[in-house]
């Protein structure tokens, strides 16, 4: 004879077999994506935060794609070519960028990283000190400056509640190596982090070897619970960057591992040394009014030796551009920036932000010839005619 369990018994057997786990609250996900801290619910905007952990685990911590190749909408292409950087895009802008980041600004802890001709280097981004990374993407990027595709934010900061010092050491194949130093400290008023590192490679490729340094340093202090300022100061120096070029395909196919010929002909690569420093101040001047304001200065300099031939016209013309490009270039802004919010009911309220910026920049740029592979025809045939001749041209 068969029964038919009242329901009352079947939700108790049920509940007996699958006990029910506690609701657990997460820390809500506090984000800038309309230049004001917000959550991340709350903004009407596309965006990622990228948080400490998955830096961690991204890999060397040299190049910012390690963090960002998990984020929606954006691809970053790591092209293992120290001379020519990064090639970022958000939603299509920025794809057509060559070298450096066009289309895309890049802010660290409230300075800009995009110079104010808008390109932007992503290699100055010190991953060992990021607390966080911010990518938006859409038409809210707009308010970081009608250039803007897309907006990467990189904050820095640190956990340690007491003073730490730690160390780190990697090292990968094809000669990788990194050597970190990092100091943090947070306490009721102040936040401390100063991170060294050195990265060296010898490079998959023929004539790719590199080797950088970096120091990032900030500190936050809070004046009172309405205000507070920071001040951020930063280093990179690049002093060898080889580039091996781009290959034909008959080329990649034989050995991918291969230098163009040109490269190693005129030995083509990059020279760059960097330094920053800025400051950011924030003041709420009520319940719902808040100012923002920044200034920063730096100083960037370049020697690049291109894979120019000698026969091109970029160098056989005396108007050309050369085949090697050196530059200094020292550059500053500054900024202040109200947001208001205005309530418009319990749950709706309008925001309103507004703003000034001023960005400057002056360059002294020269234009050389690769002399390269005169001077390796020349040193050979040194006591010739020919080789005499050769060494004039060089002189001239």
């Amino acid at each position: 004879m068969n029964k038919t369990l009242p329901l009352s018994t079947l939700a108790l057997a049920l509940a007996a077999a699958f006990p029910a786990h506690a609701q657990v609250e997460l820390d809500p996900v506090v984000i800038t994506a309309e230049r004001t801290r917000q959550t991340t619910f709350d903004a009407p905007a596309a965006i990622t935060a990228v948080t400490r952990d998955v830096i961690d685990n991204g890999g060397f911590q040299v190049n910012l794609s390690e963090a960002l190749n998990r984020v929606p909408g954006i691809s970053v292409l790591n092209r293992q070519n120290y001379a020519q950087d990064l090639q970022l895009s958000i939603r299509g802008f920025g794809s057509r960028s060559t070298f450096g980041i066009r289309g895309v600004r890049l802010i660290v802890d409230g300075i800009p990283a995009t110079m104010p001709d808008g390109q932007g280097q992503a290699s100055t981004i010190a991953l060992g000190s990021t607390q966080r990374i911010e990518v938006l993407r859409g038409p809210l990027a707009q308010l970081y400056g009608n250039a803007a595709g897309g907006v990467v934010q990189v904050f820095s900061g640190t956990d340690a509640t007491v003073p730490t010092v730690s160390a780190s050491v990697g090292a990968g194949p094809y000669g990788q190596t990194k050597f970190g130093l990092k100091f943090g400290q947070n306490s009721e008023r102040d936040s401390v982090v100063l991170d060294a590192a050195r990265y060296a490679t010898n490079g998959y490729r023929e004539h790719s070897d590199a080797l950088r340094t970096q120091l990032n340093a900030k500190w936050q202090h809070v004046i009172d619970q309405d205000a507070t300022i920071s001040l951020v100061a930063n280093s990179f120096d690049q002093p060898l960057s080889l580039d091996p070029i781009g290959l034909t395909r008959v080329a990649w196919e034989t050995d991918p591992k291969l230098a163009a010929q040109p490269a190693k002909t005129q030995d083509a690569r990059k020279v760059v040394n960097q330094q920053q420093i800025g400051s950011v101040y924030e003041r709420r001047l009520g319940q719902t009014t808040t100012l923002s304001t920044r200034i920063y200065f730096g100083t960037r300099n370049l020697d690049n030796a291109l894979s120019v031939p000698t026969t091109a016209p970029a160098q056989t013309s005396i108007t050309g551009s050369g085949g090697i490009v050196v530059f200094a270039r020292s550059y500053m802004g500054l900024g202040a920036q109200l947001a208001h919010e205005i309530r418009l009911a319990p749950d709706r309220a309008l925001r309103l932000t507004g703003g000034v910026e001023y960005d400057t920049m002056t360059e002294d740029r020269k234009g050389f010839i690769n002399a390269e592979q005169i001077e390796k025809l020349a040193k050979p045939l040194i006591k010739n005619e020919y080789g005499q001749y050769l060494l004039r041209l060089l002189d001239e």
